[in-house]
Order: structure tokens, then sequence, then C-alpha cells
């Protein structure tokens, strides 16, 4: 699954994304974990702040890769998900606050 917010495809010379606090897609739903057979989830340019727990039911998860959203900390629980062979939870790198989590990336073989 892959939701991408704040791009076009035939942006115009005046064009301009919108703030990612503006994007109402600020939330992934506990019903994710009903999506048993989910092997990708990326997710970009959002308000999203926080991972729900039920990720940890998605046992065929391979792909985790939520670019540019507002992430301060990696979730513990992430450690756990062995299966995961990529990992990417990121902030914008323009950001002057040191302390959030500008960067977390891990690949499995």
């Amino acid at each position: 699954m892959s939701i991408q917010c704040a791009s076009s495809d035939r942006p115009t010379p005046v064009w301009r994304a919108k703030p990612k606090e503006e994007i109402s897609l600020n939330r992934i739903p506990p019903e994710i974990g009903e999506l048993e057979q989910l092997d990708q989830l990326i997710i970009q340019y959002t308000s999203i702040n926080e991972l729900p727990l039920e990720l940890e039911k998605l046992k065929h998860l391979r792909i985790l890769n939520l670019g540019m959203c507002m992430i301060d900390r990696k979730p513990h629980f992430l450690n756990g998900m062995k299966q995961l062979k990529f990992i990417n939870i990121s902030r914008d790198y323009g950001e002057v606050d040191p302390n959030p989590l500008q960067a977390y990336r891990i690949y499995r073989k």
C-alpha cells in the first residue's frame, strides 16, 4: 500500500505543497493490523506522529517506509519485527530542533 501526500504529476509554476501540519492524514488507524497479507507500507509527507502497536500483527510486512512524516522517535516494537527488511522513518532534513528523530533506516538481508 502506498500513500503519497503533497505530490503532483503536473505541478504548475505557482504550485506549492501544503505544509505537513495541514494534511489531515495524521494517524494510521489500528485496523491496519487486519491487513494480514500486507507486505509493503509506504506513507510519505504526512502529519502522522506515531505508529499504532497493531503494526506488529503484520507478519508479512517487509518494507515500512514512512518518509517525511512527523514521527519523533522509533517505536520499540519495531525491534521485534524481524521480518522487516527495510525500515525508513524520517522527518524533514531542514528542521533545526536537534532532539527529534531525523532519520532511522535499517536494511536487513
